[in-house]
């Protein structure tokens, strides 16, 4: 299973503190730094089984003081 990140915007994005929550309860968290998407680019993060499709990504983007979403594609 793969987590599949773009970052269509001008700057490179750092993603830390990253949960995904199905169903109303995390099914998987990274507590530190999960990696970088550079600008215009694409990444794939190894997940574990518990992450199925249709759930919820939140991660802090850069410097951001609080999680934001991360809409599905």
């Amino acid at each position: 299973r793969w987590l599949v990140v773009r970052n269509t915007g001008p700057v490179h994005a750092r993603l830390s503190h990253v949960s995904y929550v199905q169903g109303g309860r995390e099914v998987w968290s990274v507590p530190g730094l999960l990696g970088y998407v550079l600008a215009g680019a694409e990444m794939a993060f190894e997940a574990p089984a518990s992450v199925q499709a249709g759930g919820a990504l939140n991660a802090y983007v850069n410097s951001d003081r609080e999680a934001r979403a991360i809409a599905p594609r």
